[in-house]
């Protein structure tokens, strides 16, 4: 099933909207914590790049679930990037603008 976007707040179905979030938000939350224990584990430091949006800043109608998911992603990595600093883990986020594509 392929997700929908461009769909009015008031019609957004609840379930399309958490597949955003556990697609957007808690995939990228995984593997951070995932790669952070095994940075920590092996004691040399590293980096975790994280790739959000420039909607996690710039609202896009009728794309909420999308602009929430991106703008949880940005202060999911400055909160961890604080966290993980004492392990020497540099942690960033990109955030690129629109991107034309065929489909």
């Amino acid at each position: 099933m392929r997700l929908q976007s461009k769909v009015a707040i008031v019609d957004y179905p609840l379930e399309e909207f958490r597949k955003i979030l556990d697609i957007n938000l808690s995939g990228p939350f995984l593997v951070c914590q995932a790669a952070a224990r095994q940075m920590i584990q092996q004691g040399q430091g590293g980096r975790l790049i994280n790739i959000s949006s420039i909607h996690e800043d710039l609202p896009m109608p009728t794309n909420a679930a999308y602009c929430v998911s991106k703008g949880g992603l940005r202060m999911l990595t400055r909160t961890i990037a604080v966290e993980l600093a004492k392990d020497k883990i540099t942690v960033n986020n990109i955030g690129p603008g629109a991107v034309f594509t065929l489909y």
